[in-house]
């Protein structure tokens, strides 16, 4: 199909949106009668896409549960439909109006455009037709994340969290009478939030401090407080990964944090942690085995971006563990069958040169290496600028050639920094610069990896980060005229004609 903009799949039915916003459906011939859409007979599936034609304007398909399902438009209002068990169609029928957004589960919830939350319950009429119907819990809130069928808890078939706008976390506890009733108890949780993650079973808080907390429910048929363990401290992102094998029933999730300099640490069950096994070492320090950790233990360095059971590098390498998904290492040939990926996790590089991602956690701050001192001083037509030693090599802030003839443009959206090439008739405001005292090749300070793109004439090039400034070799600058090199002087020339 051309022209898809949205899918989504639920027991053997799936559904599509296109840019007209027109609702294609095809599988189960229960739900394509629910839609009034023509099937072969009772119990026959049909893998034909076929366009519903009584709504319109569709953005978003939520199937709650195997019998029933959510459909919000783009003008905000949400509808429900009811799968058809007879043959005959169903009518959709619409909820409410302006909402934003809506977390799916056993518990759905829904923020609205006024920041309230409402949760949309169950319950069969008269007529023995279950309708759902929104109920108004809370005021004042961000956003929402929850999933279905939280397990460890008698009394919550899903838990569902909110953020207010105040940066608190609150959990909507959900109590049931004698008669099966529930109703909603909004419960605070801590202050202070800055995210939350949310699986099926685990629940991670990342604090606006950069400290992960954990969610852990009391023990089975109790109807106490959760409880909110302090993880670790300095992180940036957070993750929750199924490491669980296809053919395993259990639910296993290990968790993974990245902290700030880029250090990447694990905990949880099946999660990842150091080991004997030396046929692994010098993967990850002493190899990486299975375990039920309760403190986390680092497995990778130099990771700008977490991608569940995976992460890039500084060096733009992909590394992917587990034997789940994108962790799928059982076609590594040189895994001895006692080490199956059943058995054993560890971090494995399976590609270089990957494309970054457009933004990497806000926070990072991942050190490639030193700016020592220089007695070298660096010239664009006679006129001094400021100079970095990297690695033997002298580096310029790009930002400081806007004072130096060239045509420079930031792009906040793309994360870009542009330079367009040189203008003969810009006037040269040049820098201060002081000849330095410290002796050449003391340590300065320390360089750091940036997300954003360095482009020279159209050409991507090389950079790095220092306090907020992105830094680029002086060499590269050849391309607009000439550099030379003085030796004696210990200067570096750029001649622009």
């Amino acid at each position: 199909m051309d022209g898809v903009v949205f899918a989504s799949q639920i027991y053997g039915c799936s559904f599509v949106i296109k840019q007209d916003g027109s609702l294609w459906v095809s599988g189960d011939w229960q739900y394509l009668a629910t839609f009034g859409l023509s099937h072969a007979s009772i119990q026959a599936n049909d893998n034909r896409f076929q366009k519903v034609a009584n709504i319109d304007n569709v953005a978003e398909v939520m199937p709650i549960h195997d019998y029933t399902g959510l459909i919000k438009k783009a003008d905000g209002s949400l509808w429900s439909y009811l799968m058809s068990t007879t043959g005959a169609e169903r009518p959709l029928t619409k909820l409410t109006d302006d909402v934003a957004y809506v977390v799916g589960g056993q518990l759905c919830a829904l923020v609205k455009t006024d920041g309230s939350l409402c949760v949309l319950k169950g319950a069969y009429d008269d007529t023995g037709v279950w309708q759902l119907t929104p109920e108004k819990i809370m005021d004042d809130v961000v956003y929402v994340k929850g999933a279905g069928y939280a397990r460890g808890r008698a009394s919550t078939d899903s838990h569902v969290y909110a953020v207010k706008t105040d940066d608190s976390l609150w959990f909507l506890k959900e109590l049931y009478d004698d008669t099966g009733n529930f109703e909603l108890i909004p419960e605070k949780l801590m202050d202070n939030v800055k995210d939350v993650y949310v699986d099926d079973i685990y629940t991670l808080v990342l604090a606006k401090d950069r400290s992960v907390w954990e969610v852990k429910f009391p023990n089975l048929w109790t109807d106490e407080a959760p409880e909110i363990i302090k993880i670790t401290d300095d992180v940036v992102a957070v993750e929750i990964a199924v490491t669980t094998p296809p053919h395993i029933i259990e639910h296993y999730a290990a968790r993974f944090a990245l902290k700030s300099d880029g250090s990447l640490w694990s905990w949880g069950n099946r999660a990842l942690g150091t080991g004997s096994n030396s046929f692994y070492g010098g993967a990850c320090g002493d190899g990486i085995i299975v375990g039920d950790i309760t403190e986390p233990v680092k497995i990778l360095d130099k990771v700008v971006h977490l991608l569940g059971t995976g992460a890039i590098r500084a060096d733009g390498s992909l590394w992917v563990w587990g034997s789940y998904g994108i962790g799928d290492i059982s076609w590594v040939d040189s895994i001895p069958e006692k080490l199956a990926p059943v058995d054993l996790l560890l971090p494995v590089k399976i590609l270089d040169n990957v494309k970054m991602p457009p933004r990497m956690p806000s926070g990072l701050r991942l050190a490639l290496g030193d700016v020592l001192y220089s007695d070298v001083v660096a010239y664009i037509n006679g006129y001094a600028i400021p100079a970095n030693n990297i690695q033997g090599n002298t580096y310029i802030v790009v930002e400081d050639l806007l004072n130096y003839g060239f045509d420079v443009k930031w792009d906040g959206i793309e994360r870009t920094l542009k330079v367009n090439g040189w203008d003969k008739d810009k006037k040269f405001t040049p820098l201060t610069v002081e000849k330095e005292t410290v002796l050449p090749g003391k340590f300065k300070y320390k360089y750091f990896y940036t997300d954003i793109k360095t482009y020279l004439s159209g050409a991507e090039v090389k950079s790095v980060n220092i306090d907020g400034q992105t830094l680029i070799q002086f060499d590269l600058l050849k391309q607009y005229g000439k550099v030379t090199w003085d030796g004696q002087a210990r200067e570096l020339r750029l001649v622009i004609n």
